[in-house]
């Protein structure tokens, strides 16, 4: 169900005050589902076990909390990744507009900013307005009921899109969950980091989540916020410092700068080759020089015991600015699994069809796979999946015969007798004693 105008009163006012919203400015509205696309980085874990009791209950009450959604063009804008112009343009199509900042703006623009440009036009070709800032479970329960079927996973999504929403197929706008209760974060509202605040803040307050999701989102925000650069900056201090204490010392003999050196070199050839080789001229001391202003330039990662200060660093950060008590070991094993799969391998975790558990234990099969099979991600999921579920039936047996009963001498005797006296078989006596 939906509400039947823009303004529920103290609910409207309550849920964007906890959203991080201003009452006075914003009004609820009404938007069509398929105007409304699934953010490109959502990293919050959905499980259909957690889907349908939502469901059930957005049937049951209605939609009691809003989603938030972001206007892709005030997004884009605020960005700076198209022009804002004039009141006339509002008539262009955000497709076009974008296709004009690729071409106007391609050489001064980053690879990165290119590809985004590219996901948004995409997504406007097909006629979506506005992402997902806020409420994806909420979306995808709402999309379930309007579909009739269970949305968890954003091929789900997509897939219902493509044949049940899309226009013009879409056959279905007289339902009453064609349109979602939706709070529009305004251009205004965008300066800075705030959408990616309302995405972080927001979705943590809806239900309880996994450790795993708050580093993983956690993570993200601290690389989006310039927090992730100054923890490097101060970590790879700490420990040039802590290894290297004297200005004086002789760089040249110190077994682990020349271990850092050599390790990074190997990293990073190209940063390397203009850095340092190119830079010293041949000159071993004004390379000694370029080397440490290298090592002070790179990430932590890679000096001693860099990961481990990583962790415990995010792990203050965690407790500081998220309220959460995660240990230092859960991060770097969570760290790990960001480092060994790819961004789409990643989507089965966030879609749950890979538990968190799987996905540690399946590493290793992972990168196995990937150096000797050229193999789809669907393909090295549905063999990790098989391998973990032989293994866990192979650890069954062994419990099952590490119970087995003990048995005496004088047992064994009589199971002897019973053999030669042709009362059971031998095949029979193995069992009984398995």
């Amino acid at each position: 169900m939906i509400f039947e105008n823009n303004d529920n009163g103290i609910l409207n006012d309550y849920s964007q005050k906890k959203l991080g919203l201003n009452p006075e400015q914003k009004k609820l509205e009404l938007i069509p589902v398929n105007k409304i696309s699934l953010r490109f980085e959502n990293k919050f874990i959905v499980k259909e076990e957690t889907l349908k009791p939502l469901i059930k209950s957005i049937e049951e009450n209605g939609l009691i909390e809003p989603i938030v959604v972001c206007r892709m063009e005030d997004y884009l804008v605020a960005k700076g990744l198209i022009d804002k112009g004039t009141p006339l343009d509002m008539f262009i199509p955000l497709s076009e507009k974008i296709d004009s900042a690729i071409q106007k703006n391609s050489n001064s623009k980053t690879a990165n900013e290119i590809s985004l440009l590219e996901k948004y036009k995409e997504l406007a070709d097909s006629g979506f307005e506005y992402f997902i800032s806020s409420g994806h479970r909420r979306f995808k329960a709402y999309i379930s009921i309007l579909t009739g079927e269970t949305i968890v996973s954003d091929q789900d999504w997509e897939n219902a899109f493509e044949k049940k929403l899309k226009e013009p197929e879409a056959k279905i706008s007289d339902n009453n969950y064609f349109r979602i209760p939706s709070y529009i974060v305004t251009e205004e509202e965008l300066s800075g980091d705030k959408e990616n605040s309302i995405y972080a803040d927001s979705n943590t307050t809806q239900r309880e989540l996994t450790s795993f999701e708050v580093v993983i989102n956690v993570i993200d925000e601290m690389h989006k916020n310039d927090a992730w650069e100054e923890m490097n900056q101060k970590i790879t201090k700490k420990i040039f410092k802590k290894y290297i204490p004297s200005e004086e010392e002789n760089l040249q003999k110190n077994v682990t700068f020349n271990k850092w050196v050599k390790k990074l070199e190997k990293s990073f050839p190209a940063e390397y080759q203009k850095m340092v080789s190119e830079k010293s001229n041949g000159d071993k001391q004004i390379e000694l020089i370029n080397q440490k202003k290298f090592i002070l330039s790179r990430p932590a990662d890679y000096m001693t015991g860099g990961k481990q200060e990583i962790a415990e660093y995010i792990s203050e950060y965690i407790k500081k600015n998220k309220g959460r008590e995660i240990k230092a070991q859960t991060i770097r094993s969570t760290r790990i699994l960001l480092e060994t799969y790819n961004p789409e391998f990643m989507q089965y975790i966030y879609d749950g069809k890979l538990s968190i558990r799987d996905a540690k234990n399946g590493l290793a099969i992972y990168k196995n796979l990937k150096k000797s099979e050229d193999m789809s991600n669907e393909e090295i999921l549905l063999r990790i999946k098989a391998s973990l579920t032989s293994r866990g039936k192979n650890s069954d047996h062994k419990k099952r015969v590490s119970k087995k009963k003990s048995y005496s001498a004088k047992e064994v005797v009589k199971i002897l007798e019973e053999i030669k006296n042709g009362k059971i078989s031998i095949e029979k006596a193995i069992e009984l004693m398995n």
